[in-house]
């Protein structure tokens, strides 16, 4: 597994053989990164980032319009798709 920008595991690439844990990616279209040259990691996340988990096993990816880190903006309808991907998830 390789870090991401702030030092934490991400999930396995695509291809590979390692275990790969269902998912549930949230995050919103206007998250915003840092100016070019600005020091230092971004807390935000590129919608790349989200995107890189689609087509996992067990796994949704949902990037809410018009909303910016994490959907937090739209938190209501976030937790509605995080919701029903846990009872869907818990289920199987």
């Amino acid at each position: 597994m390789e870090p991401c920008r702030g030092g934490l595991p991400v999930a396995a690439p695509a291809g590979t053989t390692e275990a790969r844990p269902p998912v549930s990616a949230p995050g919103g279209t206007a998250d915003v990164s840092p100016p070019h040259g600005r020091p230092g990691p971004s807390l935000h996340v590129p919608q790349h980032d989200t995107l890189v988990f689609t087509g996992r096993r067990a796994t949704e990816v949902h990037l809410l319009p018009d909303t910016g880190h994490c959907a937090i903006s739209k938190m209501g309808e976030a937790m509605e798709l995080i919701t029903a991907w846990l009872r869907k998830t818990m289920v199987s």
